[in-house]
């Protein structure tokens, strides 16, 4: 009887040492409800903001780029619990200390639009396991903007102030 015996010693970085990482996509676009169908340009997305907090609301990584990326991909640690944000339309590049401090944001008239498109957000939750993890973020406007014509011909001696 042959019995072979072997060992082979793997070393791993301190930082990630007993920790998985997994590829995280993020894909983001319009849809739904608030499409607007009377004038497209407000359903571009001409820069995105993202931000990926953990379940504590710790910034773990942000990112910013100045046009549609489409989709953006990141490095993070696996089977931690994520939560995704995004804000679209800003037109600059946003900071946010914690999960929190984007949560109390708000903006006020008229900066819901202040670059020429519409402002938009979107959020999702996640726990990626394995080696590619995509996230789809449905982005919503954060205001709504209505644009109506009166026709006052048919009102005749009546008129609107």
């Amino acid at each position: 009887m042959l019995v072979l015996q072997s060992c082979i010693g793997i070393q791993l970085s301190p930082e990630l040492e007993g920790e998985s990482t997994v590829i995280l996509t993020v894909k983001s676009g319009v849809e739904g409800t608030t499409k607007s169908q009377y004038a497209p340009d407000e359903n571009l997305i001409g820069d995105l903001n993202l931000f990926v907090f953990d379940g504590q609301g710790v910034l773990v990584a942000s990112r910013f780029e100045d046009s549609n990326p489409g989709s953006i991909t990141m490095e993070l640690k696996s089977a931690v619990d994520y939560s995704v944000r995004a804000v679209a339309n800003w037109g600059e590049e946003l900071f946010f200390a914690d999960e929190s401090e984007l949560l109390a944001w708000s903006i006020d008239w008229p900066d819901f639009q202040i670059y020429g498109n519409m402002v938009m957000s979107g959020s999702a939750s996640c726990t990626p396991v394995g080696s590619n993890v995509y996230v789809y973020l449905s982005l919503r406007r954060v205001a709504s903007k209505v644009s109506f014509c009166v026709d006052d011909s048919a009102l005749g001696a009546v008129s609107i102030t």
